[in-house]
């Protein structure tokens, strides 16, 4: 006859160390699950709490600022585009939707074939984008397929 495992006087079975790593493991796994589900360092909102603007600066120096508004108010442009990272991993392509950056450039005198644009932001990011690149004239292995 079997006797029950919580009898006085018997020890229960302590799991087993892989049992336990196992445990620890599925733990960690549902708690990453729920944090990329929640991401709250990734929320952005609607935009419409952060005040921003946007400085173009023209091959002369001319300056034109524009705010939310003024971008939103530009006709968009709608197409998929991706980027390389500064390692050569390729993201993309996204359906995107915006104001190109040739429309922004024709506000401060255009973009010429042997111009470049350079875009930075306030967190030190930055990027230079040639005229084939800001026109849209790619290499054929880079257009989409």
């Amino acid at each position: 006859m079997s006797q029950p495992a919580n009898e006085p006087g018997k020890k229960r079975p302590r799991p087993s160390r892989a049992g336990a790593v196992l445990l620890a493991a599925g733990a960690l796994l549902i708690a990453v699950a729920v944090l990329v589900y929640v991401h709250p360092w990734g929320h952005r909102g609607n935009g419409e709490d952060t005040a921003w603007n946007l400085t173009l600066v023209g091959r002369q120096g001319e300056q034109v600022l524009l705010g939310r508004d003024d971008i939103e108010s530009m006709p968009p442009y709608q197409g998929s585009g991706g980027f390389f990272t500064t390692v050569g991993v390729v993201n993309g392509p996204y359906e995107v939707k915006g104001v190109t950056i040739e429309r922004l450039c024709e506000l401060v005198g255009g973009i010429g074939p042997s111009d470049v644009v350079f875009v930075s932001s306030t967190d030190g990011y930055s990027s230079v984008f040639d005229h084939d690149q800001i026109t849209g004239q790619l290499p054929p292995m880079i257009r989409k397929r």
